[in-house]
This record gives structure tokens, sequence and C-alpha cells, in this order.
């Protein structure tokens, strides 16, 4: 688990009451109780020089479903660490003000990223790619990859209880 965010944590004790700061504690608790029977693996950039094709290096984020139930995501967004050297295409354009970027789910049938939404039955996969700027060398990708600062990827999970009943979190992976 990443660590506590004191400055919120102290902002909501300081202008609330600690019943704010509990909150403040407790919804960052929720949120970032990670993707349990998840597996997320980070593949090394791929760089194509094909004129039709708009991004010139991506990084693949391969996504499985190894848990004992069916599962939804939605809403993917990626942002950069700000720490980082690694940039994003000048092509892939952000949310106005936010400085995420949304990622869309493989789409077998196209062949294509297309889907903003997925739905894994367990041992099923689906993936994501990042559009990184094409000048940073495969080295210093692979450096940030393999440390894990490229930035965080966030979306909204859905599974289903054994009632059918469905439960949902959002979900923070730091890649």
């Amino acid at each position: 688990m990443p660590a506590l965010d004191w400055p919120n944590l102290i902002v909501g004790a300081v202008l609330g009451s600690p019943v704010t700061a509990l909150v403040v504690w407790l919804r960052y608790r929720w949120k970032t109780r990670g993707a349990e029977g998840i597996t997320f693996m980070t593949k090394p950039p791929n760089r194509s020089d094909d004129p039709k094709i708009g991004f010139k290096c991506k990084v693949h984020v391969d996504i499985k479903n190894v848990g004992r139930r069916p599962i939804r995501l939605i809403d993917a967004r990626f942002v950069f660490d700000k720490n980082c050297p690694i940039g994003p295409d000048p092509n892939w354009s952000c949310e106005h003000g936010t400085n995420r970027y949304p990622l869309s789910f493989f789409t077998p049938d196209a062949g294509q990223h297309k889907w903003g939404d997925v739905y894994l039955r367990p041992g099923d996969g689906t993936n994501v790619w990042l559009g990184i700027n094409k000048d940073h060398p495969d080295v210093q990708i692979n450096k940030a990859k393999d440390d894990k600062t490229l930035g965080m990827m966030t979306m909204y999970l859905t599974e289903w209880e054994d009632g059918l009943k469905p439960k949902w979190r959002q979900v923070e992976v730091k890649l």
C-alpha cells in the first residue's frame, strides 16, 4: 500500500474536525485497496515507423483476471508521475486541466483499443497502451517501468458477490 497522504489528512484535521480527517483517511484506504485477483504486467516499449500509426512509441500494460469471480473494468485513466523524466506522446491528448490520459481496452473483434469498459471472466485478459514520447530512449523507458515511476493508472472495478450483488471500487495501480 502506498504511503498515506499526510497533507490531506492534516488539512482535514485543521480545517475540519477529527471526523473530517477520519473520512479523508477512510476514503484514501478505500480507494487504494488495490485490485486483488488482477495482475498488471508492463511490457517493454513498442516502436513503429508506420505512418498510419498515430503513436510511434507505446508501452502496453497486460491486465489479467486471475481471481475466481468475473470483473468489469471501466473508466481507465493514466497520470504520468511528475518526477519521472518520461513524457506522453505529443499527439495523445489529456482531459482538459487534469493531466489524466484516457485509456481504451483492447477490442479483439476490431484488433484495436476501442473499448471504454471490459468484462473479464476468470482467466481472461486484455491490455491498454500508454503513448510515450518517441524521443525517450528505450533504456530510459525501461528504467522508469522497472522502478514503477511511469505514473498511476486508475479505473473502476466491479465484481459480483455470490448473491449476484455487484460491488465496485476505484483501483489505483502504480506503473
